[in-house]
Order: structure tokens, then C-alpha cells, then sequence
């Protein structure tokens, strides 16, 4: 009699284990560790890496040969939007002789993803001269940037097949012992007016 009334409870214990358990935030069968992760989940991870100061490392252009020391830049990314700015030189012959001609691009844009390796971003404010002329650029301007972020590094890549590649600038409380040092001269400075 007793061994009647063990076995459906035997029973049900093992068909519970043996169920496929439900993952409560996806909602499906499988397990989050055992799921690749959904595009939100790539997304959102992409931008936390995507998050914090860049200092421009190279200015890749297709058909111009740009020297890194002739370009110097940097971008400031949030959710949402991102700020980038760049100078460069490049030398140009004039009556007088020789000198350099300087171009920069600057611009604060909204962002989105148009996929996990893309962003397609609208101009707040941005303004530049590298086509020879001052140029504004209008608000809602779009541009498109095919994204690679790592660690220490962000690439964006233009259509038209230049390449800006950033590292990430340190955060403030590992600053440099020469930029600390500079840093409290000026206060130093401002201090004494």
C-alpha cells in the first residue's frame, strides 16, 4: 500500500525536472545563458561600450594620404547623441610659397542604431570646411557611420570610405600625472587674479 502512494509522487518529481524550464525574461524554454542574446541585449551592450570621451588615434582617407600628426580629434558619446570634432592640416602651394591649409569638421548629432554594426545619426548643430568652404550643416542632416567598438577602441567608418579610429580617453581619476600637474597650475593661476 505504502509503496502504491510513493510512486505517482516519484513520478511527478521527475517529469518536473525533466520539463524544459522557462527563462522569465525571455519567456522561452531555453535558459538566458543557453540563448544568444537578443538584438536589444547586443544593442544595449554595444552602447555601453559605445559610452565615454575618444581621442582621434588615425584619419584614414581611400584616396589622400593623411599623416597622424596632421590630424587631431576627438568624440564624446551618450545615449543618443555624440559629438565629434577633428582638425587637420594638409599643405597647400600659394603665390607666397608653401603653407598649411586647416580644415576641421565639427558637429554634436543624434544617433540610432540602423543595425548591430551601424548608426544612422542626424545633425543637432555641425558646421566644417573640409570641402573648401565654410559649411553649416542643416539640423536632421543624416549621416551613417558602419560602427567596430572594443575596449579601447572605436572605428567609424564614412560610406565613402574614410576611417576615424579612436581610443578611449582615460577616465578623470586616472588622469596623468602631467595633466593633474597642469590642471593645478591653472587653478593655481586663477587663484591669484
Amino acid at each position: 500500500m505504502h509503496a502504491n502512494w510513493f510512486a505517482p509522487l516519484l513520478a511527478a518529481g521527475a517529469l518536473a525536472l525533466a520539463w524544459p524550464h522557462q527563462d522569465p525574461v525571455s519567456g522561452t524554454g531555453a535558459p538566458a545563458a543557453a540563448r544568444p542574446p537578443t538584438e536589444a541585449e547586443r544593442r544595449a551592450e554595444t552602447t555601453r561600450q559605445m559610452l565615454g570621451a575618444w581621442m582621434l588615434e588615425r584619419y584614414e582617407h581611400p584616396t589622400e594620404t593623411v599623416l597622424p600628426g596632421d590630424v587631431r580629434g576627438c568624440a564624446l558619446v551618450s545615449e543618443g547623441y555624440i559629438m565629434i570634432e577633428f582638425h587637420a592640416r594638409r599643405p597647400a602651394r600659394l603665390p607666397v610659397g608653401e603653407q598649411w591649409v586647416m580644415l576641421y569638421q565639427s558637429g554634436l548629432y543624434q544617433w540610432l542604431f540602423e543595425s548591430d554594426t551601424r548608426i544612422t545619426c542626424a545633425t543637432v548643430l555641425g558646421h566644417g570646411n573640409f570641402s573648401g568652404d565654410d559649411a553649416y550643416e542643416a539640423p536632421g542632416t543624416p549621416k551613417q557611420f558602419d560602427i567596430e567598438v572594443g575596449k579601447v577602441n572605436l572605428v567609424l567608418s564614412k560610406p565613402d570610405g574614410v576611417r576615424l579610429v579612436f581610443n578611449r580617453l582615460p577616465p578623470r581619476d586616472k588622469l596623468s600625472e602631467d595633466t593633474l600637474m597642469r590642471m593645478e597650475e591653472l587653478r593655481a593661476l586663477r587663484g591669484q587674479r
